[in-house]
């Protein structure tokens, strides 16, 4: 009776034991699953961030065609999708920069299409960009440029020009801490905002006619060279 009773707890040890080690292989496939699907992530986003790169390039080719620049536009609803998921991750693999050249004027100098300025106006709303760790992203982005250019265009209609002044505000008093005043100075690969780096600090007012006035040269350079290419494209 001893032995019968010593076998049968031995058994039940062993299948115990058994349970465990099946319990350990399926925690190990699950953890080298969840491995595989968070490296895959990154290369997705980089994947359908280079379809919105390509369709901004593509909208400034069918614009020197003379032909409608509808990429963009095909593009929008995938746009809304993607962020409301993976927001982050696109943020680490440079939205904002691509959303800067989804609202810079196309090659003739016009707006590009107003849905697609409203949206991203929008979109860039809804961001939480003003955590420390998002700064840099906003910083370095150029975006505020474009935003500011929106907020000055007389092409731009009131509820877009008055959403891009309230982010302005909102994205300076965040990296500045000080709505009124900011300091800039621009490097050849990116712009930079310090308040130690020029002698007098410029207002946002002052900030926003600086920008305005250089995205009035980049609007007429841009139709100066639409104007010059226009003979080639009617020639080919």
């Amino acid at each position: 009776m001893t032995n019968m009773i010593t076998r049968s707890n031995y058994e039940g040890e062993q299948e115990e034991k058994d349970k465990e080690i099946k319990d350990l292989f399926q925690i190990e496939r699950k953890r080298k699953r969840n491995e595989r699907n968070s490296a895959k992530i990154p290369l997705s986003v980089m994947n359908v961030m280079i379809e919105f790169k390509v369709a901004a390039k593509e909208d400034c080719d069918l614009n020197r065609q003379e032909k409608p620049a509808i990429n963009k536009l095909k593009k929008l609803s995938l746009f809304t999708d993607v962020l409301s998921e993976k927001q982050q991750e696109f943020l680490d693999n440079g939205l904002l920069t691509v959303l800067k050249n989804w609202l810079e004027p196309l090659p003739d100098g016009s707006l590009p299409n107003l849905t697609i300025r409203t949206k991203v106006l929008k979109i860039l709303n809804d961001m939480d960009l003003e955590h420390h760790d998002k700064r840099e992203h906003l910083k370095n982005s150029g975006i505020g440029n474009a935003v500011m250019f929106l907020s000055q265009s007389d092409e731009e209609i009131n509820s877009n020009r008055k959403l891009a002044n309230e982010l302005i505000y909102k994205w300076c008093r965040s990296l500045y801490h000080n709505k009124n005043t900011i300091s800039f100075k621009r490097s050849e690969a990116k712009t930079q905002v310090t308040k130690t780096q020029v002698k007098s600090p410029l207002s946002v007012q002052q900030l926003q006619q600086r920008i305005n006035k250089k995205w009035q040269k980049l609007k007429t350079s841009r139709k100066e060279q639409f104007q010059h290419a226009r003979p080639m494209i009617n020639n080919t």
